[in-house]
């Protein structure tokens, strides 16, 4: 792996896991907005 591999691994990383507790956050209001806009028939 080159230094530039390297370097895009250790900044997407972190990326990835914010990116996956801002999706869990992402489904959370989803499901309210869906419930609230959208209520179920």
């Amino acid at each position: 792996m080159t230094d530039d591999g390297k370097e895009l691994c250790e900044v997407i990383i972190p990326l990835i896991q914010w990116a996956e507790k801002r999706d869990n956050l992402h489904q959370e209001i989803n499901s309210t907005c869906k419930s609230t806009v959208f209520p179920s028939k």
